[in-house]
């Protein structure tokens, strides 16, 4: 996070090409301007890490099958 903060900072300054920041810091260009838009977006807070979990799951099993699943699972424990 502070790496983070402080690339913006330095972007932000106007003193370095993002290209010399990128080199400094070891990051590729698209990180940084994944960064940079972040910070554009929501300021400082916006540059904590995100959760890498899917926001839903598509295939996921419904309530009332999983009980049933795991019913089956505990009589016939050698399926």
């Amino acid at each position: 996070m502070e790496q983070k903060q402080q690339f913006v900072s330095l972007a932000g300054s106007g003193h370095f090409t993002v290209t010399e920041l990128c080199g400094q810091f070891g990051i590729s260009r698209k990180t940084s301007h994944k960064w940079l838009a972040r910070h554009a977006e929501g300021g400082m807070m916006a540059l904590a890490d995100r959760s890498w979990a899917p926001k839903s799951v598509t295939c996921r099993t419904t309530g009332e099958v999983e009980p049933l699943i795991c019913t089956e699972k505990r009589l016939h424990s050698t399926w």
